[in-house]
């Protein structure tokens, strides 16, 4: 089987030659690199350039800023292989990526293998916010990993694109949203719904970095109420594809509402309490409405009392913390 790899690139000159070491340094290589220059304006087109002339397997496009999705997108649609991986270009790869994953998706017949992932903040591989990877192998039916995905079962958080391999026939038709943020949790459904097995390795074949500077705590803004806005989306996706899976898609949208709130409270001000007056209500509406069923579901006990107060008390719990800053 061929394998190809997809890697959207914007503005990563000081990142990208560590991705690409990674991608090219595999045991078992590649078969096709396609990078996807993103309308950058620093020197990441040049280095897709230079690596694109010096290596055969690599072969770079450039387009004008579409974001993530559009350049991912692009990918999908140039890639030849008989598999595909997404890696985001500040991030790298382990050198056996290639050599674990398409051994494990052959030699259980899958659609989708999974490696696991962890944040970290330099390359030495030290955890900035760790992902402890899982012991063994497993090897789920489409059931079983959608209510795993979906957080039915368990609360890992499986949308992630990269740290997988996946067969041509599962993102054929699955192609990343535009102009959102958390576009994974809308592609993640949608290569779920074409997948008919999915096996999973505990070994630790990726490695997401997170800038130190990037995960102390930022206000609140647009890219924390993007989360109930794709749950929505899924939603729909699932009531005219996968009806069966349309009410725990609701749910995870009242998951979202419920943490976008404690976001907002956490991270808020007086300017974004105005500002995102009418979005705070719609979050409260949809919590409030919905509590029963939400107390019903799998959320943790805590969270649980935590979304009946918070839902309750909002306003007054928000004005105290505002005094207290």
């Amino acid at each position: 089987m061929t394998v190809s790899a997809i890697v959207p690139v914007y503005n990563v000159e000081q990142y990208l030659e560590r991705c690409l070491e990674s991608i090219r340094n595999q045991t078992r290589p590649f078969d096709e690199v396609i990078l996807v220059d993103d309308g950058s304006t620093d020197r990441s087109g040049k280095i897709c350039e230079e690596w694109a002339f010096s290596n055969p397997t690599f072969h770079v496009v450039h387009q004008r800023n579409g974001g993530l999705s559009a350049a991912r997108n692009k990918g999908v649609e140039l890639y030849t292989g008989d598999c595909v991986a997404f890696i985001d270009s500040d991030d790298w790869i382990a050198k056996d990526f290639v050599e674990v994953l398409l051994n494990l998706l052959v030699r259980t017949d899958s659609d989708i293998a999974i490696g696991q992932w962890v944040r970290t903040d330099g390359e030495d591989g030290c955890p900035a916010c760790s992902k402890v990877g899982r012991s063994r192998e497993r090897v789920y039916e489409a059931d079983e990993y959608m209510s795993m995905l979906l957080r039915i079962r368990g609360n890992r958080a499986l949308h992630y694109a990269p740290s997988k391999l996946y067969r041509r026939s599962v993102v054929e038709d699955g192609h990343f949203p535009l102009g959102i943020l958390n576009e994974d949790v809308e592609g993640a459904f949608k290569f779920a719904l074409n997948a008919s097995r999915v096996a999973e390795t505990g070994r630790v074949l990726y490695y997401y970095y997170r800038n130190a500077s990037s995960i102390t705590g930022s206000s609140f803004g647009e890219n924390y109420l993007n989360l109930s806005h794709v749950w929505q989306r899924v939603e729909a996706i699932a009531e005219s594809r996968a009806p069966e899976w349309a009410e725990a898609c609701g749910y995870n949208v009242m998951r979202a509402d419920f943490t976008i709130l404690c976001d907002m409270l956490l991270h808020g001000d007086e300017e974004s309490d105005k500002r995102y007056s009418e979005e705070r209500d719609a979050c409260l509406g949809r919590l409030r409405g919905n509590m029963a069923m939400l107390l019903k579901g799998p959320m943790p006990i805590n969270r649980k009392i935590a979304a009946l107060i918070i839902s309750a008390m909002y306003l007054k719990i928000n004005h105290i913390i505002r005094k207290m800053r």
